[in-house]
């Protein structure tokens, strides 16, 4: 199958999205690891395309409190959830730029 083009809208690194989900979980840097890594789905569930070889989306996990005994996983699908609802809220609430028109004009 011949995709030649396929992605021809999408010019090198003007899709990149970079972001940080915060939680006040105690984590270690394996765990935040696995935050950021899980947080990546809000992005492709939300963003297309997303994660091409032009792009260099990064989402960084940050823990700022004590509080413990909190499961990963659950912290990563609420952080899915949440960078989903972000890049919407984002996407609404932008203003036309430099003749890109924005979704609210």
């Amino acid at each position: 199958m011949k995709m030649t083009g396929f992605l021809g809208g999408f010019p090198a690194g003007e899709s990149t999205v970079i972001g940080a989900v915060a939680t006040n979980a105690l984590l270690n840097k394996v765990q935040l690891t696995k935050v950021a890594q899980m947080t990546h789905d809000g992005l492709a569930r939300t963003i297309y395309p997303t994660h091409t070889q032009y792009d260099g989306d990064a989402v960084f996990a940050l823990s700022c409190g004590a509080l413990e005994g909190v499961e990963v996983s659950l912290i990563g699908a609420l952080a899915v959830i949440a960078a989903g609802q972000a890049i919407l809220r984002a996407v609404r609430k932008a203003h036309s730029l430099e003749g890109i028109p924005a979704v609210s004009e």
